[in-house]
Parts: structure tokens; sequence; C-alpha cells
């Protein structure tokens, strides 16, 4: 539990403190037989930190990696969590139909809080792809 909460720690710093949080989640991956779940979340903020340092490339990878880590693990609202921020990466690297695509894989699979925020940013994405009237019904 405690990896976990680290884990969960790094993905609220992303924003604030990118470099660092890079560093300590390569740190925590790095750790043998880490459960799935916080392998998961150490992913998704990395993809969250690299996306905040401009590296949209290598956040798309990290996100993807969270994503098939939850998957595997039957961890459905870890893995919608991981494809909205892999949609918000590949919307970064100006991957449109990829970015929707996942999106409404996350909205498949989200409950709860997690699914109101992903039908919040699947709206928002779709009205920057100017698809507005779609976008409104979201």
């Amino acid at each position: 539990m405690v990896d976990l909460a680290h884990a969960e720690a790094l993905q609220g710093r992303a924003a604030e403190a990118p470099r660092q949080v890079v560093v300590d989640g390569r740190e925590l991956l790095a750790r043998s037989r880490l459960p799935a779940e916080v392998r998961s979340v150490t992913h998704r903020a990395l993809a969250l930190a690299l996306r905040g340092l401009d590296r949209p490339q290598e956040a798309v990878r990290e996100a993807r990696r969270s994503a098939s880590t939850a998957s595997r693990a039957g961890l459905t609202d870890r893995e919608a969590e991981a494809r909205l921020t892999l949609s918000l990466c590949l919307f970064h690297c100006g991957q449109g139909h990829p970015a929707v695509e996942q999106i409404e894989r996350a909205r498949e699979l989200a409950t709860g809080t997690t699914a109101l925020l992903v039908a919040a940013q699947h709206g928002i994405l779709l009205a920057r792809l100017g698809r507005l009237e779609e976008a409104q019904t979201r």
C-alpha cells in the first residue's frame, strides 16, 4: 500500500514538479515485484509529467504502458484513467482520431467520478476538434 500511495502522490505532483516526478517514477518502477496497480499508476504519473515537459511521444508511450498494465490486471478504473491520459497525450501529438478512440474506450470502462471526468474531457476534445454539435451531447 505504501508504494500505491507513493505512485498516487506522483500523479498529484506531475503538474507542479514534472522533472522530479520523472526521476521518482523511474526509481519506483525499477523496484522488483511491484503490483500491477502501482505500475499502472506510476506509468500514468510519468505520462502526465512528460506531457507537462512537452515530451509528447514519451508521454504517449508511458500512457500506453499504464493502460496495458491496467488492462492485463483487470483494473478497469485504472485503465479508464490511463486511456483518458493517453487521449490527451495523443491529442497533444496532433493525433485527433486516435485520441477520440482512446477517450471512447475510457468512457466504456469508467465508473463514478472517473466517468464524469471522462465525459467532460470527451466533450472538450470533440470541441477542440471542431465537432461542436457532437461535443454538446457529451
